[in-house]
């Protein structure tokens, strides 16, 4: 894991007189925007063990991070289909083999199919990750290849804080085209490496 003072030579020399707490905390909202409109960290999680008659589990990320995305998730080797909140048109209090999975905005994920028997180890899965609101590390991915244009996209919003001595709004918007520029193509080389998101969406209700 990379500590955030490690951007910071990218950073404060752009923001004379911003102040340290300042400048980690719009560097930690621009990792998390980061992680979010590019899903570039990603893991595969320890398996988690079901509990017969209970549908939703915790999603326990690496410390540090919450789970933003689950990417593929399998139920005893076998791919479960990937449902979003729009999708759910209904519930279904039915036991038996799970073929779907749920993830919800507590940092919970819910199957369509309580398992009617208690199984260990029964669901593996691959996330993205972003950095928790209070982390003070982050993936070593967003340092080793995207420290540039994670320092301009703080530089940008540090610059955009009205009554600033490093105010300047007009710079503040070279610099955040710079991040758009370098976040898109990470979106892209995530989605070309480690598949789209989407592709596991199925168009029907989730019971």
């Amino acid at each position: 894991m990379a500590n955030l003072s490690d951007f910071m030579p990218h950073i404060l020399p752009y923001v004379a007189g911003c102040s340290y707490p300042l400048a980690e905390q719009h560097l930690r909202n621009i990792c998390i925007d980061f992680c979010m409109k590019a899903p570039i960290v990603q893991v595969s999680l320890d398996p988690v063990s079901v509990v017969a008659n209970q549908r939703e589990y915790d999603l326990e990320a690496p410390t540090g991070s919450v789970v933003h995305l689950i990417l593929e998730a399998w139920f005893q080797g076998v791919p479960l289909s990937i449902y979003k909140t729009r999708d759910d048109l209904g519930i279904n209090i039915a036991t038996g083999m799970p073929t779907a999975i749920k993830q919800s905005a507590e940092q919970i994920f819910t199957l369509n199919y309580a398992p009617d028997y208690s199984v260990q180890d029964a669901i593996t899965m691959n996330v993205s990750t972003k950095p928790a609101p209070n982390s003070t590390t982050v993936d070593d991915v967003l340092l080793n290849d995207y420290s540039y244009a994670i320092a301009m996209g703080t530089v940008s919003r540090l610059m955009m804080l009205p009554r600033q001595d490093f105010t300047d709004p007009v710079a503040a918007m070279t610099y955040l085209k710079t991040y758009e520029i370098e976040r898109a193509e990470a979106r892209i080389r995530a989605e070309a490496s480690f598949g789209q998101v989407t592709s596991y969406v199925r168009p029907r209700s989730f019971i």
